[in-house]
């Protein structure tokens, strides 16, 4: 305890003193600042509401998730199961002649664009069998496109046993109408997606 002044006779008291003992003047005392109080109150706040945000956060990038898995899924039920969809896209049915090198420089930039562009025509691609897997075919290039592979799925639909003469590693021709562009870049490829395939 401290000893202060009093404002109005000069007399010493104590620092707590409401007033002065001698003279009765009132004095002001120094109350703590309720800074650790609210400190406290927002600590506590921020407890509560930082699991509650990291839930809505993690429940909107599984529903974005869930819609990109849609998407994926629909993209697939159309290549698998050509002759289900309900419209497919009006495209010239003249045949697309662009290497694969550049149809990758084209689509790096805005492959979504670019697979609209081409979507539904047909393109010839030669390459590797490296999988088979009932009815679709995977081939690849790799010195096709510059720090890429070139890897291109193929979609037999209707015709599964199309692929019944393939070999693995065999060098193949095969054209079909593009369905989708991907650009992978965690396992450098470029995906060409194709549906309605056959064998040159």
């Amino acid at each position: 305890m401290s000893l202060i002044k009093c404002k109005e006779c000069g007399e010493q008291i104590s620092s707590k003193a409401i007033a002065c003992p001698k003279c009765g003047a009132p004095q002001s005392v120094n109350n703590p600042t309720p800074s650790n109080a609210g400190k406290i109150i927002l600590y506590t706040v921020l407890i509560i509401i930082a699991p509650l945000l990291g839930f809505q956060i993690y429940k909107l990038q599984e529903r974005s998730e869930q819609k990109r898995e849609k998407v994926r899924q629909e993209k697939w039920d159309a290549w698998a199961h050509p002759n289900n969809a309900d419209s497919s896209p009006q495209h010239s049915p003249e045949p697309l002649s662009i290497s694969v090198q550049a149809l990758y420089d084209e689509a790096k930039f805005n492959a979504s664009r670019t697979t609209s562009k081409y979507q539904g025509r047909r393109w010839t691609f030669t390459g590797k069998v490296i999988q088979i897997n009932g009815g679709v075919v995977f081939l690849q290039d790799r010195e096709a496109i510059t720090g890429r592979i070139a890897t291109v799925t193929c979609g037999f639909g209707e015709n599964p046993s199309a692929v019944n003469s393939l070999n693995m590693q065999q060098n193949t021709t095969i054209s079909g109408e593009i369905l989708m562009l991907t650009d992978v870049e965690l396992t450098g490829e470029f995906v060409v997606t194709l549906k309605n395939c056959q064998i040159e």
